[in-house]
């Protein structure tokens, strides 16, 4: 059955009637966490930018993924959802319909809610606690979309595999894969601290002594930083951090958004092996 852009109109008419309660209870959790969370660091006086980056990044990619599961689940069986493959349209059409509200208008819409009450809960923080902050950078929208868009793609490869607890298991696959790069974030850092970094062997006068010292867990992948120490090693009176080209980082990225159509394959191939 080959694309046909009339049975992909009717088709979102179709998930929309189907799925738009969901959608909207999504758009609401993230609402409600985006402004509870942003509320409690703001009580707490922490609401920096990293903390906003860091809401908005979790909120967008768990709930988000949790919505992408329930949008390909059907498609696991044919024989428990015999309703989802009965539906008059090509496999290409259902991935596409899938992709548009899961990978398209969710993260703009979501996007759009936390920008909002982003600048409503730094308002507040300021003007009503006290607070100082100031907003996110609008630069992590556009690195927070491309990668929920990753990360949303592989759910659906799950969500068609697994029959049940598919967006369990990605959870828990995704941490593995996370952790497990922490632990050669190390030594990457390290070598590339020790191609690059320059660090002064006197501080304001006295020798200074060098510690690499990868960062882990509070750096971005493949950035590392040292320490600097007076000439008796007890003060710590410095630290750079040492990264990758801004352009080389670019190319990493973009390189991990073409995962997503070699992950959309795999999805199309398993949606029509359990239609045949």
């Amino acid at each position: 059955m080959q694309f046909s852009f009339t049975r992909f109109k009717y088709l979102m008419a179709y998930q929309w009637a189907q799925y738009s309660k969901r959608y909207m209870y999504s758009l609401l959790a993230i609402t409600i966490a985006s402004i509870g969370f942003q509320y409690i660091y703001a009580k707490l006086g922490t609401l920096q930018s990293q903390v906003q980056v860091g809401i908005y990044i979790t909120g967008l990619v768990l709930i988000g993924l949790f919505f992408t599961s329930t949008l390909f689940q059907p498609y696991a069986s044919s024989k428990n959802n015999m309703q989802a493959y009965m539906l008059p349209a090509s496999a290409l059409e259902k991935l596409s319909v899938g992709v548009v509200y899961s990978m398209i208008l969710f993260p703009i819409v979501g996007s759009i809610i936390f920008f909002l009450t982003n600048k409503l809960m730094v308002y507040i923080s300021f003007h009503y606690m006290h607070r100082w902050t100031i907003t996110m950078d609008p630069q992590y929208y556009k690195w927070g979309i491309l990668w929920y868009t990753v990360a949303a793609s592989g759910m659906t490869v799950f969500s068609v595999i697994f029959k049940r607890n598919a967006f369990l298991l990605y959870i828990i696959f995704c941490g593995l894969l996370y952790f497990s790069g922490l632990t050669i974030n190390d030594s990457i850092g390290t070598y590339i601290m020790e191609k690059n970094a320059n660090p002064p062997r006197h501080y304001e006068g006295n020798p200074a002594l060098l510690e690499l010292k990868p960062n882990g867990n509070n750096a971005a992948f493949w950035s590392a930083g040292y320490a600097v120490y007076n000439h008796d090693y007890k003060e710590y009176v410095g630290a750079r951090l040492v990264v990758l080209p801004t352009k080389q980082q670019n190319m990493f990225y973009y390189a991990a958004l073409l995962l997503c159509p070699f992950l959309w394959l795999i999805t199309l191939t398993k949606i029509r092996e359990k239609a045949a």
